[in-house]
């Protein structure tokens, strides 16, 4: 993608300082020849783990058209820490797939003063990125010395001096280093531990330094920034590996496991984000993944139409949700997994227990019901629901939509904290999948499929519910027919998975229960 002239248009021409990413699919003219609509497939799927990639670090994807796309970055860290993250989920994704219809980029990076009209950006250094990337071998990210005198402090990569190169257009010839691409075989939160682990204390004093600079009102974006990325930074108290496995009805499922020991497969239904996720609210913090973690082989996985999964599906049926537990149990090859879900995560995850008996050791429900009646308070039948339902389908960008499901979801939070769960609804959904999702949900009821089980069940509520009624849950535990039925006071809805007391009940009922065989 090289330089095009500005228009002539009444936009202004703004010059700015940036790292630019370009980047191409190596061997695009054959894919399309040996199969043109299946490249299509891939190569518009990919596009949405790239942009998700790029927003993340708040980068901006400038163009992306057919098998070449150009993203911008104010840091050459991020840039690059960017395209390396992209690689490695690409690397994942492709091993889903037949060495014939493998799709891999090649990506330079450069940095350089660009010139911007409206949304579109010319000048010499979109043309150097271009070149960086022709000199990448497929698959791996070539950036300019500009460039590496920037990051190599920074990022604990490895990088190969390929020297200087005469390239096409470009007076001065281009000093070049090639960025080692980890061999991990996807994207974790170990990919730059080391680089994590020196920069841990100094980020810390950091936050703490501006935070005694600003007052408590004023440092909200502070504290919700030092939720969503410090962990990031610092690798977060939970270290996790991410895979992809794709369903019986081909949709790509994001899967991530943490910790050791016997399985546990952590259903949440929607709203997740297997990497941005755990510095929300939504997931404790990480405390409740990493206090599972340190007994537990911990499984979590973004359910279709969210986070890392494949966004762009329709189908949110009951048999839809079952399929993708079933590939991700079947890929990571448990014989028999403790399957534990919240809320929204309960249809599936009673379904999946009452269709497989042999392979659930145990069934945790915590703040769950035989089916959803209530959605932020709203009834599922009633008009003010399908009014809100196509609110979040057309309009999902505007904050004052999402505010409506950051009310519902943490009711009691403070500022801070509704900014955090906001930003992570902004990059784990779109409003199609919260409606579709959600639309299903509403006539989904297990209460057949609870009657069915043959696993040691625990269902844990909360008296103090307001999304779930308590009088829900005991339904539900009513019709179970080997059951513990936990009843607390004082907690909220999504509280109830975040106590201490909840998490320490689950782990004693397991480690009592797990032997047992199914009941006939």
């Amino acid at each position: 993608m090289l330089e095009a002239l500005p228009s002539m248009d009444s936009d202004p021409v703004e010059r700015r300082l940036a790292a630019i990413l370009n980047a191409d699919v190596a061997g695009y003219s054959r894919l399309m020849a040996d199969d043109e609509n299946a490249t299509v497939r891939i190569v518009t799927a990919y596009r949405e783990q790239i942009e998700l990639q790029i927003r993340q670090v708040r980068g901006r994807l400038v163009d992306f058209t057919g098998d070449n796309f150009l993203a911008e970055f104010s840091s050459p860290t991020e840039a690059v820490r960017c395209a390396i993250e992209i690689q490695q989920v690409l690397r994942a994704l492709n091993a889903n797939l037949s060495t014939e219809r493998k799709m891999q980029f090649r990506m330079g990076i450069h940095l350089g003063e660009v010139r911007a009209q409206g949304e579109r950006l010319f000048g010499t250094g979109i043309n150097v990125a271009a070149r960086l990337q022709g000199l990448a071998k497929p698959g791996e990210l070539c950036i300019s010395s500009k460039v590496f005198e920037e990051v190599r402090g920074n990022l604990d990569f490895r990088f190969e001096d390929l020297g200087e190169h005469e390239v096409k257009n470009i007076p001065e010839p281009v000093h070049v280093y090639a960025v080692e691409v980890p061999s991990e075989q996807v994207a974790t939160d170990r990919s730059v531990t080391r680089y994590r682990r020196r920069l841990a204390v100094l980020a810390t004093l950091l936050v703490l330094v501006v935070a005694a600079a600003v007052t408590w009102q004023s440092s909200v974006e502070l504290r919700a920034w030092t939720a969503i990325y410090l962990p990031r930074i610092t690798g977060g108290s939970v270290e996790q590996e991410l895979g992809f496995v794709t369903t019986q009805d081909g949709v790509r499922i994001a899967y991530a496991t943490s910790g050791s020991g016997p399985p546990f497969l952590y259903v949440l239904g929607w709203g997740t984000h297997l990497q941005l996720g755990l510095g929300s609210s939504l997931y404790g913090k990480g405390a409740v993944i990493a206090a599972y973690s340190a007994e537990r082989t911990v499984v979590r996985y973004d359910g279709r139409g969210f986070g890392l999964s494949e966004r762009t599906v329709d189908d949110f049926s009951l048999d839809a949700l079952v399929a993708d537990i079933e590939a991700v149990v079947d890929t990571l090859g448990f014989d028999r997994v403790a399957v534990y879900a919240m809320s929204t995560g309960a249809p599936a995850a009673i379904e999946y227990a009452s269709r497989h008996p042999n392979r659930v050791s145990a069934l945790v429900l915590i703040a769950a019901s035989a089916g959803v009646t209530s959605s932020g308070g709203l009834e599922p039948a009633s008009a003010e629901f399908n009014g809100t339902m196509e609110l979040f389908r057309t309009s999902w960008d505007s904050d004052l939509v999402r505010a409506v499901m950051v009310q519902a979801l943490e009711p009691n939070a403070d500022e801070a904290e509704r900014l955090v769960v906001d930003r992570l609804l902004q990059v784990c959904c779109t409003g199609p999948s919260i409606a579709g999702f959600f639309t299903a949900q509403k006539s989904m009821n297990l209460t057949e499929s609870a009657r069915r089980l043959r696993v040691p069940t625990l269902v844990v509520h909360s008296s103090d519910d307001r999304t779930i009624p308590i009088v829900d849950a005991s339904a539900l535990a009513s019709v179970i027919p080997a059951v513990k039925f936990e009843i607390l006071k004082g907690l909220g809805h999504r509280d109830t998975e975040r106590s201490p007391r909840v998490i320490r009940i689950v782990l004693d009922f397991l480690a009592k229960t797990e032997g047992d065989a199914p009941t006939d």
